[in-house]
């Protein structure tokens, strides 16, 4: 497996957590072949009608 389909494994592994309704996004920063962070979208705290 490349580096680059190890990355993106794992950007599809974190989006699991977003709650967004519309559109789940996963992302990985990466450094010298290090990750050094990893995120994912959702609805502000506090919102529960979406449009």
């Amino acid at each position: 497996m490349e580096r680059h389909e190890y990355y993106m494994n794992i950007a599809i592994a974190v989006r699991k957590k977003a709650n967004c309704l519309g559109r789940k996004v996963g992302g990985v920063m990466v450094k010298d072949n290090r990750i050094i962070s990893t995120g994912y979208n959702g609805t502000p705290e506090g919102i529960t009608k979406l449009y």
